[in-house]
C-alpha cells in the first residue's frame, strides 16, 4: 500500500525496529505540543487513519484529514507516552502497537488512555498507518 517498502519479514523485529516504532510514538507527542502540524508527515503515513471516536471527535482518513483535525483542536498542555509494546509484524507489513498516554490539562489534572497502533516501513521510515485512542480513566467532562 502506498509508500510501504515491505522489507519486514512476519514475525518479532530485531531491536533498531523497535527502536524506530517507539522513537515515532514519542515523536507524535512533541509535535502536538509544539503544533508542528507540518511535521505530522513523520509520525503518520499517506494513508493513515486516526480514530478519536472514543473522545467523541470522529475517525479521519489520511494524513491531510488527520493534520486538519489535530490543527483544529484545542490541545492538553503536555502529551506523554508510555508503556509501549511491539507487537510481532504481521504478513501484510504492519506492526500492532499499544502505549498507554498522559496528557495535562489546563487545570494541571491528568487524564490517560491508551492508543492502539498499526505501524508500517515506509521509505522515510516508521509511520503509523492507523491509530485508535481508547479511554481508561475517567471519562471527559465534556
Amino acid at each position: 500500500m502506498g509508500d510501504d517498502i515491505g522489507s519486514v519479514p512476519p514475525g518479532v523485529l530485531a531491536l533498531e525496529h523497535r527502536l524506530g516504532i517507539q522513537d515515532v510514538l514519542n515523536r507524535y507527542a512533541y509535535v502536538v505540543d509544539a503544533k508542528a502540524w507540518d511535521d505530522l508527515a513523520g509520525v503518520f503515513s499517506d494513508d493513515a487513519t486516526y480514530d478519536m471516536s472514543a473522545v467523541r471527535l470522529g475517525v479521519f482518513d489520511g494524513l491531510a484529514a488527520v493534520r486538519d483535525q489535530l490543527a483544529s483542536m484545542r490541545h492538553p498542555q503536555a502529551h506523554f507516552v508510555l508503556g509501549v509494546l511491539v507487537g510481532e509484524a504481521g504478513a501484510d507489513g504492519l506492526v500492532p502497537v499499544q502505549s498507554k498516554y498522559f496528557v495535562r490539562l489546563d487545570d494541571r489534572t491528568i487524564m490517560d488512555g491508551r492508543y492502539d497502533d498499526r505501524l508500517v516501513l515506509t521509505g522515510v521510515g516508521w509511520r503509523i498507518r492507523s491509530r485508535v485512542i481508547r479511554r481508561t480513566g475517567t471519562p471527559l467532562p465534556w
